[in-house]
């Protein structure tokens, strides 16, 4: 069955299901202003960590072998016999370990780094005013204004998947020539040699990300008084969203512990907009309790640190909001 062409009949259907059932008598929402303040919870807003990638190693002068983005392992003339080879090279002393006795390599390209991190809900707080500007015996309308914030935080730690991370050992067994070093195609008798067998090393990622989303919206309400009681509100609109965030991860692997860490701050702002249905119960003339759910659709976040990156998907974020308002 085709269910998105039953949504605009069943949308009419509740529509002047709601109209039929209102009340022209009612003078309990008589009132044309309204603040409301209440708890907020996002949903639905997961975060991406990606690595950038890194160019492959400057001094490598052949495809013929294998390139890393600090050295690389090539086939020299003799086609590696015995295993070894005087066609390698690579970038920093710190990948040299303990005792000689292996070289680290390290992969690096772009992809995800690992699953989607979604620890929703997130917890935050709104107000809101209301302004009539109009009113019919069945419905009223005007604008709302409304400031918002959210803490959203998220950790990860993954173990990257092969071709996007990861790093390779090689036997050694000797003190190498001081790096950066890129060794000769020609093998001779004094060439330092490099054992071909590549070893796989994992390659771990600890990833924090902590923001403060400072929001506004402005927009057309509807109210749809149903009783003395019970209103329907429904609203829609522009939406601006302030991200302040803080990035850090720690990238390491058991055989040289940590290889890389960064942290990086941001202040963004991005445009979106919004939808919102709204149930509020009257208690008093001018005290009453709501609750209700937003859509909101925006630009998605990101920030940079070092050789990775978050983006945090908001186009289809969803908040549940509850709490009390007051009418004057």
């Amino acid at each position: 069955m085709n269910y998105d062409k039953l949504t605009l009949p069943l949308a009419g259907v509740v529509l002047f299901g709601t109209l039929g059932a209102l009340r022209a008598e009612d003078d309990a929402w008589s009132d044309n202003n309204r603040v409301s303040l209440g708890y907020r919870m996002g949903f639905n807003m997961p975060l991406k960590l990606k690595n950038v990638g890194m160019p492959a190693f400057a001094n490598n002068p052949s495809a013929n072998g294998k390139s890393y983005t600090d050295g690389f392992v090539g086939t020299d003339n003799t086609g590696n016999v015995g295993g070894l080879t005087t066609y390698w090279g690579y970038n920093s002393g710190t990948q040299v370990t303990a005792g000689n006795s292996s070289l680290v390599l390290h992969n690096s390209s772009s992809g995800a780094v690992g699953p989607d991190v979604d620890e929703s809900p997130y917890n935050g707080m709104e107000i809101t005013f209301d302004h009539e500007f109009g009113r019919h015996p069945s419905w009223r309308w005007g604008v709302e204004g409304a400031f918002n914030w959210m803490d959203f935080s998220a950790h990860q730690r993954s173990v990257a998947p092969a071709g996007v991370l990861g790093a390779d050992s090689y036997s050694l067994g000797y003190t190498p020539p001081s790096a950066p070093y890129t060794g000769p195609y020609a093998s001779g008798p004094f060439s330092p040699l490099l054992g071909t067998t590549a070893t796989p090393v994992p390659v771990t990622v600890d990833s924090t990300f902590a923001a403060n989303f400072y929001g506004f919206r402005l927009g057309p309400y509807l109210d749809l008084p149903l009783n003395k009681h019970l209103l329907l509100t429904f609203s829609a609109g522009l939406a601006v969203t302030i991200v302040d965030a803080q990035f850090s991860y720690i990238e390491s692997n058991p055989m040289e512990g940590v290889t890389s860490a960064a942290n990086a701050s941001d202040v963004n702002v991005l445009a979106g907009g919004y939808v919102s249905a709204l149930a509020t119960l009257k208690l008093s003339p001018s005290v009453n309790v709501f609750a209700g759910m937003q859509f909101e659709s925006s630009d998605s976040y990101q920030i940079t640190a070092g050789t990775k990156r978050a983006e945090i998907d908001l186009s289809q974020a969803l908040y549940f909001s509850a709490g009390l308002s007051f009418s004057f």
